[in-house]
């Protein structure tokens, strides 16, 4: 039996947004065990629960922007022709909601459950596609909610020292608001990235404006009413692409952007951090913000002496998803989402070609320059700046509303001519769904090479701060992009020798090395090579040894000679250590 409630139908306590819409994101929603849900009403997120939450457990439902652990099993559904192939099979900890790392099913099936709930999603295709995993065909996705924390932990790792944490004081919209997911998506159109996951609420994500007041919370020990600062309003673009601005004013810094991403309006939070570390503006390359290295050593020398956290009290009084760059450049139909709240454009899907390329450029050379003060996390938000210019989709094209061009006819100069559809791109977007870096001629080639060396630079910026992981994903998209690149085969081997990955290590490397053709990287390589070799003896070295107190120690035979002493066996680590 399908759970749906009319207008006069809802639960008590249950405020309906609509004619028939009922909350099911709301924390006082109940959905009867044995009953379906169709939580989008489209019949494309189907929930069944399996195993309902422990009673007096906690009764609140995750929302975006909170951190939650989980176990999901993605199974291609009955009616499939691979039916019960796994996709997935994974467990998290401290996912963050809303950081689109799953699938947009995945995200919208943990907000309608309670921690230590158990539950089967019948989903669609469209909503499936994730990082790394494509999805043909419909899914039967099995989650178990283990935990909702209170607390959200925004440390980037590694570490530069201290911890960066986040807590909600006051829930915003995107808790609120629930029934706003229940806006129709047409299926022939792929969501728009980032805010399709959204579906309608406003959440802040880079891009956004958004509108805060914000004071710091004065210490244990403060007199009361004297050392109570005023609230301070700002606004200003989250992680703006603009070129030729400062990325927000003064007083916004790093903790301030990093607790803002996934809030919604009405929304309000604590966020304490180490001041010393956190509490520098990106936009700084002048040698007026100390390097990371030197922040966290400020941070190791005054940390347990003077104090050096800080809270901040947030309240977010609205965030406006990013308008389109301007009605002459929107193209023509645009995306029908997307409403103009009169503030300069950040909105990539309309903005022009031209414009995306030069600050593209500007993010990178910002980038750089943060690279040589030694800021490697500032480097790599501006990095990160740079590729989404260069990899975000253009908004598909209304050819109805469109002037087609003439066809060029072939000349001297182009002897093969240029067709309307190719006149359309370089006016409007080189693809549709890849962006300014897909075309491999002509301009698109030019991007290749820039979005190339942008990734490239930010492999190495993680690799500077000890990011290995992050390090070799950069990598891995740079040989997507160039098969033949030295410096990725290269970097992305040094990554896995950090990480203690022999096989995938030396293979690298050894790519590396058929492909370098001069000595530019001869030096580096020796020295990896050895790191590789010592790393890997000693490994081996401690896995015979394991191998030698398992047969002494653990009972493992013998012929005849002495008795042995029979003690009980006990498990050891997979690498016991010299």
């Amino acid at each position: 039996r399908r759970c749906h409630f009319g207008p006069h139908e809802r639960p008590p306590g249950i405020d309906a947004m609509g004619d028939d819409v009922v909350n099911v994101f709301a924390d006082e929603f109940e959905h009867p065990p044995g009953e379906t849900l169709d939580i989008l009403r489209d019949e494309s997120i189907v929930k069944t629960m399996v195993e309902p939450a422990p009673a007096g457990g906690f009764k609140t439902r995750p929302s975006v922007g909170d951190q939650v652990s989980f176990t999901v099993r993605r199974v291609h559904a009955a009616n499939a022709p691979t039916a019960g192939t796994v996709a997935q099979d994974a467990e998290l900890e401290r996912y963050l909601l809303g950081c689109g790392a799953q699938c947009r099913a995945v995200e919208v099936a943990l907000e309608t459950m309670r921690e230590g709930e158990v539950a089967t999603f019948l989903c669609k295709e469209r909503h499936l596609p994730g990082p790394n995993i494509e999805s043909v065909y419909p899914e039967e996705v099995t989650i178990r909610l283990a935990k909702i924390f209170r607390d959200a932990d925004l440390t980037p790792r590694p570490s530069p020292g201290g911890k960066l944490i986040k807590r909600r004081t006051r829930r915003g919209d995107a808790k609120t608001h629930g029934p706003t997911l229940y806006e129709p998506m047409n299926p022939s159109h792929s969501p728009r990235p980032g805010y399709g996951s959204d579906a309608g609420r406003d959440v802040a994500r880079p891009g956004c404006r958004v509108v805060v007041y914000v004071k710091r919370k004065p210490s244990d020990d403060a007199s009361p009413g004297l050392d109570a600062e005023p609230w301070a309003s700002m606004e200003f673009t989250l992680r703006s692409t603009a070129a030729d601005a400062p990325p927000c004013p003064d007083g916004v810094h790093e903790a301030l952007e990093l607790s803002l991403e996934l809030a919604s309006p009405g929304e309000r939070f604590e966020v304490t951090f180490p001041v010393s570390v956190y509490g520098l503006v990106d936009g700084c390359v002048d040698g007026a913000v100390p390097s990371d290295a030197a922040a966290s050593a400020r941070f190791a020398e005054t940390y347990d002496t003077s104090g050096d956290l800080a809270t901040l009290e947030v309240h977010v009084r609205a965030v406006h998803p990013p308008a389109p760059f301007a009605p002459e450049h929107a193209g023509p139909g645009g995306w029908g989402g997307t409403r103009d709240v009169g503030l300069e454009g950040e909105d990539l899907w309309t903005m022009p070609k031209s414009e995306r390329v030069h600050r593209a450029k500007a993010a990178k050379e910002r980038g750089v320059a943060l690279f040589k003060a030694g800021r490697h996390r500032a480097a790599l938000r501006a990095y990160d700046v740079a590729i989404r210019l260069l990899t975000a989709p253009f908004a598909p094209l209304d050819l109805s509303k469109v002037e087609m061009p003439e066809w060029d006819p072939p000349s001297e100069r182009d002897p093969i001519g240029k067709d309307p559809h190719s006149k359309l791109a370089e006016q409007y977007g080189s693809n549709a769904w890849r962006g300014l870096a897909d075309s491999g001629m002509g301009e698109g080639n030019e991007n290749q090479v820039l979005l190339k060396a942008t990734i490239l630079n930010a492999s190495l910026a993680a690799s500077r701060r000890g990011d290995h992981a992050t390090c070799e994903w950069y990598c891995s998209k740079a040989l997507a992009e160039d098969p033949m690149c030295v410096k990725g085969w290269f970097r992305r081997g040094r990554a896995r020798v950090a990480m203690h990955r022999w096989d995938e290590a030396e293979d690298d490397l050894n790519r590396a090395e058929r492909l370098q053709g001069d000595d530019e990287i001869a030096t580096e390589l020796e020295t990896e090579r050895k790191k590789l070799a010592a790393g890997r003896k000693k490994s081996e070295s401690g896995g015979a040894v394991a191998k030698a107190f398992r047969a002494v120690f653990g009972g493992g035979g013998g012929g005849g000679g002495a008795n042995v002493l029979a003690l009980p066996f006990f498990p050891l680590p997979p690498f016991f250590p010299l």
